[in-house]
């Protein structure tokens, strides 16, 4: 016990001592000293005082969890190596009970991009990897305004695509993805495809090749025909008529040959026809007759 009394008495006589800390500083320190934690928002005034003060365990514990003193150790990340590792080491053990901070954090820190792309990196590797995508979907804004700060591949942001954020965020993410290895992906491409219809086609980096891998995987039909009819522009005839191939009948039936297949007459396959007798892979279509409304597809012979 004397040992311990002795050691408060130190630590008390120490603070005061301290010309550099203000008042609100030293009721900081007496406050962890004594197992509070202030809340995430109270305002020390000499941040990098504070941590010369603290205690090196102090930094994987919840009295870390300031506005002010996570600013000053993300400001210097180099200086305060070993305290950013243990304040990473803390957010992502005890990721759950730190909500308030967080909140805090958001509404008034400085380093947002930096604390999250630092908790995503203290997360790779481990068994973490649902909390960290939760976590980056739940702040997608943040991640969106400055990706570069994040070292996230396209494995994850795929998995953020799955995740339940805003369809513009999606397409956001789709246009930081690279696009040109969906060839090898059928399941990435009927991700993207819907993403991508529900947009303005030009404003991603697509050619031929995405076009037709995207078309290719993209479900429902209907969809389908809409990406179809949105994409083609990008595709040769032949990478057009290797994407007819592969759709359900009675699209595969738009070949060359002597069959007329038939198609449901709605806005968007007439919109396909056009453009296919524009760019004469078919020979001529029409609409409906006496007995039926479907659009008549008139093939080349060869």
């Amino acid at each position: 016990m004397e040992g311990h009394l002795d050691d408060t008495y130190y630590q008390y006589t120490s603070l005061f001592h301290s010309g550099r800390l203000s008042p609100n500083d030293n009721k900081f320190l007496i406050q962890i000293r004594a197992f509070v934690t202030p809340e995430p928002g109270f305002p020390i005034d000499n941040p990098s005082e504070v941590i010369a003060a603290m205690r090196e365990e102090d930094f994987r514990q919840s009295y870390v969890l300031n506005v002010k003193l996570v600013d000053s150790l993300m400001s210097d990340r180099s200086r305060h190596l070993e305290q950013v590792q243990k304040l990473f080491e803390f957010l992502s053990s005890e990721f759950e009970s730190c909500e308030g901070f967080f909140e805090a954090y958001y509404a008034s820190g400085s380093h947002v991009g930096g604390l999250i792309s630092g908790l995503v990196d203290a997360w790779k590797g481990s068994e973490h990897r649902d909390l960290q995508v939760l976590f980056v979907a739940t702040n997608i804004d943040a991640y969106l305004a400055d990706p570069d700060s994040f070292s996230l591949d396209d494995d994850f942001r795929e998995n953020l695509l799955r995740s339940r954020i805003e369809n513009v965020a999606k397409q956001e993410i789709v246009k930081l993805m690279d696009l040109t290895a969906l060839a090898g992906l059928p399941e990435r491409s009927a991700l993207i495809g819907p993403i991508i219809n529900d947009a303005d086609v030009k404003t991603f980096n697509l050619d031929g090749t995405i076009a037709q891998s995207l078309v290719e995987q993209t479900s429902p039909i209907a969809t389908q025909i809409s990406l179809f009819n949105k994409c083609h522009s990008f595709m040769t005839n032949d990478e057009v008529r290797q994407v007819l191939s592969k759709l359900p009948r009675p699209f595969s039936e738009i070949k060359t040959g002597y069959g007329i297949p038939r198609l449901e007459n709605n806005p968007d396959n007439q919109d396909l026809v056009k453009w296919l007798d524009s760019r004469d892979i078919i020979s001529s279509w029409s609409e409906g007759s006496f007995f039926s409304n479907d659009i008549r597809v008139n093939l080349y012979r060869s």
